[in-house]
């Protein structure tokens, strides 16, 4: 029954972990209250299936001795929300190609803290990331 939870939870581009004593649901839009609720229901036994696996990092870090291409600060008129990468242009926007990052949280996790480990912050962006800690 469990598997099939998890299952259920995957196909839809979400996933349940599992932080300390708490089940997050990441992110958890894409998952129905109906699901959630089944989730809920079956806690306990979704903390015993998840124990043991490592909570994945928000952001793959990079190859090692791979330098990052993009440095980010803020857009202006949007400190705190919105970065833009500040090293080149991005390509084709009918193609997708965006160089602006939205800030998110999830479950008390701030990206800028991932961004500043990853070393992709400049200017402004970088100062707000230190005053984090």
């Amino acid at each position: 029954m469990i598997e099939q939870l998890l299952a259920e939870v995957r196909a839809l581009g979400a996933d349940v972990l599992l932080e300390g004593d708490r089940l997050v649901i990441w992110p958890a839009s894409r998952v129905p209250h109906e699901l959630k609720a089944r989730l809920r229901s079956s806690r306990g036994e979704l903390i015993e299936a998840l124990k043991g696996n490592a909570k994945p990092e928000p952001f793959p870090r990079p190859a090692a001795g791979k330098q990052n291409a993009c440095l980010y600060d803020w857009v202006e008129g949007f400190r705190g929300t919105r970065l833009q990468c500040r090293t080149h242009k991005h390509g084709d926007k009918q193609r997708g190609d965006n160089s602006v990052v939205f800030r998110m949280t999830w479950a008390g996790h701030d990206t800028l803290e991932d961004m500043k480990r990853l070393g992709v912050l400049t200017g402004e962006a970088l100062e707000d990331a230190h005053r984090l800690q």
